[in-house]
């Protein structure tokens, strides 16, 4: 069992945030692999897509504002540039961090980290 506490709505807008941006930058067939842990002192949620990856100079900034990535596919894919502005302040209200790895043309992997309720 795991006791966290979280408000259902904004952290399910969080992951859908990021499930939509693995489809949206996906490719090939998409594959899209949701792992949770339970660690000694938190709880992870960990994303991983196969989809375009993000260029080390662009990681950085993917959770700005308005930030929107790689500027020829931007013009292909809709979007505000909030998803992921929006998942790293629900995450931060919940107390949590989130974490992304990713490698150009082997995807993204983004990890969300909650404190557990003691």
């Amino acid at each position: 069992e795991v006791n966290l506490e979280i408000d259902t709505y904004m952290f399910t807008k969080a992951l859908t945030n990021i499930i939509d941006n693995s489809v949206k930058y996906g490719k090939g067939p998409i594959e899209i692999t949701v792992r949770t842990y339970l660690r000694a002192d938190h709880y992870e949620v960990s994303i991983h897509d196969n989809g375009v990856g993000i260029s080390e100079g662009e990681q950085r900034k993917v959770f700005e504002k308005f930030y929107r990535g790689n500027k020829q596919l931007e013009q292909d894919i809709s979007g505000l540039g909030l998803g992921l502005y929006e998942a790293r302040n629900i995450v931060k209200a919940h107390a949590g961090s989130i974490i992304l790895e990713s490698k150009e043309d082997l995807g993204t992997t983004i990890t969300i980290k909650l404190p557990l309720l003691v």
